[in-house]
């Protein structure tokens, strides 16, 4: 068992120690006095960290690390939402992470790729300081401003990627499927009063029934947009082979389908949703979201499917 807290004084070594075991090529960060940084404390120590430097309006999360043992045990993702937690109390618009390694991972968090000469000037000397050789790390970033509402027309969204865009939406208060689907119908140009609310039945696991999850869901429902059929006549091949390949797909990244297998607690229980709460479970799901927006992107895009959609 661990607990997630802020950092005393007296942690200052045990944390060092925890940083010495990061990968040789990620940036190491020189801790400032205004820096707020979380442990994950256990019975033999602490077995993980993550960071924050205020810059301004802007931060950079920093030291982002569980000890080998710890593990696949959602360890990060508590510390990464007790730290953007801690970014929206303080009114952080903008979050910036460097990392050599971890791409993929940050992008599921919410982070997209960003050019330093972009970053905010306050934000500048940080990563001087941090990132000596940037030709070996990545800046990325992450918007803090919560979306207030859905636009009535998708041209606004042209351009965007539909990963970062589920996302958002989720952070928004549209659950799992919703948003998933809302953020691919944008990418293909397409708007319906129906969407996103014929996917809201899909969200939490089949309506907290422990049933299939309801990103991979909306995952399914934006394929069948592109690929679906209109005639009786029309072969299904296409569609099968696109949802055979998302789903496997989803299963090996996520390891399973269900919410059952992904979460382990029951959304239609009162305990089941505490400990959603408590294990900040919504950052997991929020993983789900951009992943299967991400798989499901992918195959729409290959399969040139908008110039088969229906005019909704």
């Amino acid at each position: 068992m661990f607990q997630i807290r802020q950092a005393a004084g007296a942690d200052h070594d045990a944390i060092h120690a925890l940083l010495s075991l990061a990968h040789p090529d990620e940036p190491s960060h020189c801790r400032q006095v205004e820096d707020v940084v979380y442990v994950a404390d256990s019975d033999v120590g602490l077995v993980g960290a993550g960071g924050l430097a205020p810059c301004g309006d802007v931060a950079l999360l920093h030291s982002l690390i569980v000890r080998p043992g710890f593990r696949k045990q959602r360890i990060a993702r508590q510390l990464y939402q007790h730290v953007l937690d801690h970014a929206y109390g303080m009114g952080i618009r903008e979050l910036y992470t460097l990392t050599a390694s971890s791409r993929t991972y940050f992008e599921t968090l919410g982070f997209t790729p960003a050019h330093r000469d972009t970053a905010p000037e306050s934000l500048r000397q940080a990563l001087l300081r941090d990132d000596p050789d940037p030709d070996q790390t990545a800046l990325m970033r992450r918007s803090l401003a919560h979306a207030r509402s859905v636009p009535s027309t998708p041209h606004s969204y042209h351009g965007v990627d539909p990963t970062s865009q589920a996302g958002d939406f989720f952070d928004s208060g549209f659950y799992c499927a919703e948003s998933v689907l809302l953020a691919l119908a944008r990418h293909m140009g397409l708007d319906s009063p129906l969407i996103p609310g014929i996917a809201t039945g899909f969200c939490s696991g089949l309506s907290r029934t422990w049933g299939t999850c309801g990103a991979y869901s909306g995952g399914v429902l934006a394929l069948n947009l592109a690929l679906g059929r209109s005639d009786p006549r029309e072969p299904v091949t296409a569609n099968y082979d696109a949802i055979q390949r998302f789903t496997d797909e989803f299963r090996a990244t996520c390891g399973g389908g269900h919410c059952s297998e992904l979460l382990g607690c029951d959304l239609q229980t009162q305990e089941g949703r505490q400990v959603y709460r408590e294990n900040h479970l919504h950052a997991q799901c929020r993983e789900y979201v951009v992943i299967a927006t991400r798989l499901a992107r992918e195959i729409l895009d290959q399969q040139n499917g908008d110039e088969r959609l229906p005019n909704l």
